[in-house]
């Protein structure tokens, strides 16, 4: 089974999930998150950055909105260019968004 997971800190709470899933050699896992995130072994691993950080232009109400979009933008194109090397996932996994970060604007 092909097995694809999507988490900015991957693995975050996929941790065990991930874990098990990996020890059975049929299966083949990718997951795409930000560098910082840790490794598993069995699991391959493709990070994304965005493309630049929000614009101290925006208003600081949607800062974090945009950073999210950023984000999105940044897994859009590693998906694509899975898709364009043959890799179809039969389970996808995804953590779309948390909430704010500490020191992220607040209303």
């Amino acid at each position: 089974m092909r097995i694809l997971f999507i988490h900015q800190n991957f693995p975050g709470q996929f941790r065990h999930l991930a874990e098990h899933l990996s020890k059975d050699s049929n299966h083949q896992i990718i997951a795409i998150c930000q560098p910082h995130a840790p490794k598993l072994a069995g699991v391959q691993v493709i990070q994304y950055q965005p493309s630049r950080a929000p614009s101290q232009h925006t208003h600081h109400y949607i800062r974090s909105t945009e950073l999210h979009i950023l984000n999105g933008q940044a897994v859009a194109k590693l998906l694509f260019n899975l898709k364009e090397s043959g890799f179809y996932p039969d389970i996808v996994v995804a953590h779309t968004g948390c909430p704010a970060r500490p020191g992220s604007p607040r209303l």
